[in-house]
């Protein structure tokens, strides 16, 4: 958990796009590359599909990543 936070924090500064440019399929290198590493990484996994999820606190989002793509944008509501 310590490393992916470390992972998060160094990398957090590479996006420089807004979240509009967003496209469901995009892989994670391209999201980081449109909008920056996410705040905290959750991970859910079932019998039947593994997610990745990133959450991002200041644009209120999550991603959700399916096989290294993304699969899902959710906008938390406040």
């Amino acid at each position: 958990q310590r490393i992916m936070y470390e992972i998060i924090e160094e990398n957090k500064s590479k996006g420089n796009a807004d979240n509009k440019n967003l496209i469901i399929g995009m892989t994670k290198d391209r999201v980081i590359d449109y909008i920056s590493m996410p705040d905290s990484i959750e991970f859910i996994t079932s019998s039947l599909d593994s997610f990745e999820i990133w959450i991002y606190n200041e644009s209120s989002q999550k991603l959700f990543f399916k096989n290294d793509r993304l699969y899902h944008i959710q906008n938390l509501e406040e």
